[in-house]
C-alpha cells in the first residue's frame, strides 16, 4: 500500500481551514501519491483544475463558507471521476450521512482518524478512481468503435451526407478542443449520427437538405421521420443515454425536448448550440456561400453567444488562410481533402456537396459512378494537418 512517489503518482487533495491539521494530513499520506493541499472550497477547486491525475479528494466537513459536504458535492460536477472522502466530527455525521446518500461521497470517517485507517480510505479511494478512469476509457474505445463502424458502414449508402458530417465532425473537434481544451468523442459523434437517418430520404431530399434549401410540407414530414429513425437507430446500444440527450438538444425532431435533461450547468446545451451552428455553416459552405457569408446567417438566425460565435470564426478562419486550394486527378486525392465543387453523375445526382471531406474509399466510388472520373481534375482544399503532403505535391509541381 505504502508504494514509493513515481512521477506517475496519483494526486492527493486536502482541503482544511486548519494548516496544522493539513500539514499533518500531508504527512501522513506522502507515500501514497502526490500531496496537495487547499485552506478552503473555492480555492480547492481552483486548484483542482492544475491537477490532471487528481485521484482522491479529503475534505473537512467544518470550514468558513460552504461546509465539507458542500464542497464535495462540487467536486462530483466538476471532477465527477474523482473519489471524495469526507473528515467529521461526531456531531455532522447525520449530514456526512446524507451527503453520502445522495452520492456525493466514496466515504467518510470520523475525526480524530487514524493514520492508518486514513491511509486505507485513501489507498481504497485511489483504487476506486483507476478502476472508474479504466471503464471510462473502455467504454469510451468502445462506444467510439461501434460508432464509427456504423458511421463507416452507411457512408458507403450515402457518401454525400456522410461526406459532410466527416467536415461536420471535423470542424466540432477543433472547436471543442478551443472552447474546452480537449476533444470531445460525443460531440464528434453526435456530428455525425445527426443526420443518421437522411439515408433513407430520396436523393433529391437529401440534397436539399445537405444544401439548407427550402422544403416542402412532404418533405419536411420525411425529414422529421428520418431524426425520428435516427433515435430509434440508437436506443438499441447501451451506455449512450448522454449521446441521445445531445442529438435530442441538437434537433428536437429526433425525440422531442427532454422532460428532465440530464445538462450539468446547461453544458449539453451549450456544447448542442455549437454543433448546430457548425452543421448549418458546413451546409451554407455546400451551397457554395462563402466564409463571412454563412458566419453572417449564423449570427442572425441563431442564438449563439459571441464566445462561441468566435470559435467558430477563428476554426474556419484559420483552415481558410492554411490550407492549399488545388486542382488533383483523382490518383492523388486523398482522405481529409475538402471539395470546393459539388460533384455529380451524368444524370444529375449529387455524389457529394462541396465542402465534402473525402473519406476512404471515395476515389473508388468515384470511378464507379462517373465514367470519365480519371480523366478529371478535382479542386480541393488540403487542410492544414496534411501540410506535409501539400509540400511533397508542390515539390513536384502539381
Amino acid at each position: 500500500m505504502n508504494s514509493p512517489l513515481s512521477l506517475q503518482s496519483p494526486q492527493i487533495l486536502c482541503i482544511d481551514d486548519d494548516p496544522d491539521l493539513l500539514d499533518g494530513l500531508a504527512l501522513s499520506l506522502r507515500r501514497l501519491g502526490e500531496v496537495h493541499t487547499a485552506p478552503d472550497g473555492d480555492n480547492a477547486l481552483i486548484l483542482a483544475a492544475q491537477l490532471p491525475r487528481l485521484a482522491v479528494v479529503v475534505c473537512d466537513m467544518r470550514m468558513p463558507g460552504r461546509n465539507g459536504a458542500e464542497v464535495l458535492s462540487a467536486f462530483s460536477e466538476q471532477h465527477p471521476e474523482v473519489t471524495r472522502i469526507l473528515l467529521t466530527g461526531y456531531a455532522d455525521i447525520p449530514s456526512a450521512i446524507a451527503a453520502v446518500n445522495q452520492g456525493n461521497l466514496f466515504r467518510f470517517l470520523s475525526k480524530p482518524a487514524s493514520n492508518d485507517v486514513l491511509q486505507k480510505a485513501v489507498y481504497d479511494g485511489i483504487k476506486q478512481h483507476q478502476l472508474v478512469i479504466a471503464e471510462r476509457q473502455l467504454l469510451t474505445q468502445t462506444l467510439r468503435g461501434s460508432v464509427e463502424a456504423l458511421s463507416e458502414a452507411l457512408a458507403m449508402s450515402s457518401p454525400a451526407v456522410f461526406g459532410q458530417a466527416k467536415r461536420v465532425a471535423t470542424l466540432v473537434k477543433a472547436c471543442a478542443e478551443e472552447q474546452y481544451g480537449q476533444s470531445d468523442w460525443m460531440m464528434e459523434s453526435a456530428a455525425f449520427l445527426i443526420n443518421l437517418g437522411l439515408v433513407g430520404l430520396p436523393t433529391e431530399v437529401q440534397e436539399k437538405v445537405l444544401e439548407r434549401q427550402q422544403l416542402d410540407l412532404a418533405e419536411k414530414e420525411l425529414l422529421d421521420q428520418a431524426h425520428l429513425r435516427t433515435m430509434h437507430l440508437l436506443t438499441n446500444i447501451p451506455r449512450l443515454e448522454l449521446l441521445r440527450d445531445l442529438l435530442r438538444f441538437i434537433q428536437p425532431k429526433t425525440g422531442g425536448q427532454l422532460e428532465t435533461p440530464t445538462d450539468q450547468h446547461g453544458l449539453l446545451r451549450e456544447k448542442a448550440a455549437l454543433i448546430r451552428a457548425i452543421i448549418v455553416y458546413v451546409s451554407y459552405e455546400s451551397s457554395g456561400q462563402t466564409m463571412p457569408s454563412a458566419l453572417s446567417k449564423i449570427m442572425q438566425k441563431h442564438q449563439l453567444s459571441e464566445r462561441l460565435l468566435a470559435v467558430i470564426r477563428k476554426q474556419v478562419g484559420e483552415s481558410l488562410l492554411v490550407d492549399c486550394q488545388v486542382s488533383l486527378p483523382i490518383n492523388l486525392l486523398r482522405p481529409g481533402m475538402i471539395l470546393n465543387k459539388a460533384l455529380y453523375t451524368p444524370s444529375g445526382i449529387m455524389v457529394a456537396p462541396a465542402g465534402y471531406q473525402i473519406m476512404e474509399g471515395f476515389s473508388l466510388r468515384l470511378i464507379a459512378l462517373l465514367p470519365k472520373a480519371k480523366e478529371q481534375l478535382y479542386s480541393v482544399r488540403i487542410p492544414s494537418h496534411m501540410a506535409e503532403y501539400a509540400s511533397l505535391l508542390k515539390h513536384e509541381g502539381v
